[in-house]
């Protein structure tokens, strides 16, 4: 066991303890655990090996949508990068990349200087939103099943013996609901129309459509976005404020006086 856990300090030996390790595909084969719609992981950094440890779950268990915390980083024991080796193991079960949520970290340098050269305050009627430096450092992947390119181009795909992969009605609509979540209406829709002969014995698909093409309520949670919402908020108060300063009593008392005094503006300029 490492003697400091992220840089805390020694740690007693009378502290640390055993725990006992059990693959998804063990406590699945035993029936402790049912089959898998959506599969949420996150083991700080341990990621990789615990789907390699859900081989079969994965294979068995149909499952439409892993969400997995990841990086592009390479170290001695993933040297191709944290993100291939699991990108390799979900591909291989047909679960493909859809969204990537970027938490962007800039350089310690970087910081640095910016704390010694700090940017004024921006003026939302003349200046553009900030933008965040950084590459990408954790990831939030979601992987999820083309249920439409499957059938469309299945030599694409991969094919693990023993797997269960056919695109039942539960299945169709849990994945369209899974990308409706994500943002991702458009193969949302998709699949409602690909698979409407399927669909319409369960619900109106029509009706399924209309509601997925109404306007989104809220954009895509980054910094960037943030920032620009801020702005357009900052933006909306000044225009408030403008609206109930004219729209005042005392405005209204004080019209002809301002009438008066832009008439006599303009007749100093001719």
């Amino acid at each position: 066991m490492p003697s400091d856990l992220e840089g805390l300090g020694a740690v007693h030996p009378a502290l640390l303890s055993k725990i006992p390790i059990t693959r998804l595909d063990t406590l699945f084969a035993k029936g402790v655990i049912p089959p898998a719609d959506h599969i949420k992981v996150d083991c700080d950094g341990r990621d990789p090996e615990v789907i390699r440890g859900a081989w079969r779950y994965l294979a068995q268990s149909n499952v439409v949508c892993v969400t997995i915390e990841t990086a592009f980083t390479v170290s001695p024991q993933y040297p191709r990068s944290h993100f291939v080796a699991i990108s390799d193991i979900l591909t291989a079960h047909r679960l493909l990349v859809f969204d990537l949520a970027l938490m962007r970290t800039a350089r310690p340098s970087y910081v640095a200087a910016k704390a010694r050269h700090p940017w004024p305050d921006l003026d939302p009627m003349k200046d553009t939103p900030d933008l965040y430096a950084g590459a990408p450092g954790t990831i939030d992947a979601l992987f999820c099943r083309d249920f439409v390119s499957e059938q469309v181009t299945p030599t694409h795909f991969a094919t693990v013996p023993g797997a269960v992969t056919e695109p039942t009605t539960d299945k169709i609509i849990k994945s369209m609901i899974n990308f409706e979540l994500h943002g991702l209406m458009d193969c949302a829709v998709e699949l409602a129309e690909h698979f409407r002969l399927l669909l319409s014995h369960r619900l109106d698909v029509e009706t399924a459509i209309a509601q997925l093409m109404r306007r989104p309520p809220y954009a895509r949670n980054t910094e960037d976005v943030r920032e620009c919402l801020r702005m357009i908020a900052e933006l909306r108060r000044m225009r408030q404020h403008i609206y109930d300063m004219e729209h005042s009593t005392s405005w209204r008392i004080t019209a002809p006086l301002r009438a008066a005094k832009e008439m006599l503006t303009s007749w100093r300029l001719r």
